[in-house]
């Protein structure tokens, strides 16, 4: 089996990765006794994986708090309510907030789910700006997926939009162990293919009529960093993500990348 340099994604012969690159490098295969190559063996003290846990992650510029109606919902609510746009959920589950209470128990719907791990993002102003969720978790596997991305305007395109991506994945790799962090968008969201690829996700496919939405069909499109992929960028994120990076006016001075 050769592996791509620039996303980890495994493949058997030389070709193409769907990343766009061609640099391949040999890693571990296996043929069985038929001749029939198999997948790379795995070690059994890499196949188990820790569940999530209500945890803080802390970085830089922000932090991840377990979803609490009662400590984030009215200041979610507020940043929500600010400069808000309807066209900005469209794609979302969820309507614009405009009703405190109903948002409230929303909120708090997301505190007690058992489906989901729902995290509030913290900005440096201690104001909440944001929730996502680590969802449809696979134990046996090492699977999990981010989801519910819910963002206001106060940290739509700013560091703390990419350094909460990090310190979830950072999370999900090297604190739970898992081997498989997937990313899953409408297929006419092009904002979300767009962050996923720039956040070093690799495109996997196009599933059609997968589901509905507010009466409409949705077609989804994958995307998905395996623990090989983020041991490979990990440094490309801790780079962008140094204060060094940024002038006076707190504009990047590279752009983030994955050779």
């Amino acid at each position: 089996m050769r592996i791509c340099k620039s996303c980890g994604l495994g493949r058997i012969d030389k070709i193409l990765c769907v990343c766009g690159d061609e640099q391949f490098d040999e890693i571990n295969s296996r043929m069985n006794d038929y001749g029939q190559p198999v997948g790379v063996a795995l070690a059994e003290d890499t196949l188990t994986f820790k569940k999530p846990e209500k945890v803080v992650l802390t970085g830089k510029y922000c932090r991840l708090e377990p979803v609490n109606a009662e400590a984030h919902a009215e200041s979610l609510f507020h940043s929500f309510s600010q400069n808000q746009s309807p066209q900005q959920w469209t794609y979302l589950p969820s309507a614009v907030p405009t009703v405190y209470s109903e948002f409230n128990d929303y909120v708090l719907g997301m505190e007690n789910s058992n489906d989901y791990d729902c995290f509030t993002i913290i900005n440096a102003n201690n104001e909440a700006v944001g929730t996502f969720a680590l969802m449809r978790l696979d134990i046996v596997n090492g699977v999990v997926e981010v989801g519910m991305v819910t963002f206001s305007e106060k940290m739509r395109q700013t560091v703390v939009s990419t350094e909460a991506y990090y310190l979830l994945a950072r999370y999900v790799f090297e604190t739970l162990g898992f081997r498989r962090y997937e990313w899953k968008a409408d297929a006419l969201n092009e904002p979300s293919k767009k962050a996923a690829k720039r956040l070093g996700f690799s495109y996997e496919g196009l599933f059609q009529q997968i589901t509905t939405t507010h009466g409409r069909n949705r077609d989804t499109t994958w995307y998905a960093m395996t623990d090989i992929a983020w041991r490979n960028q990990v440094e490309n994120y801790v780079k962008w993500l140094s204060p060094e990076n940024f002038d006076n006016e707190g504009k990047q001075l590279s752009k983030l990348k994955f050779n």
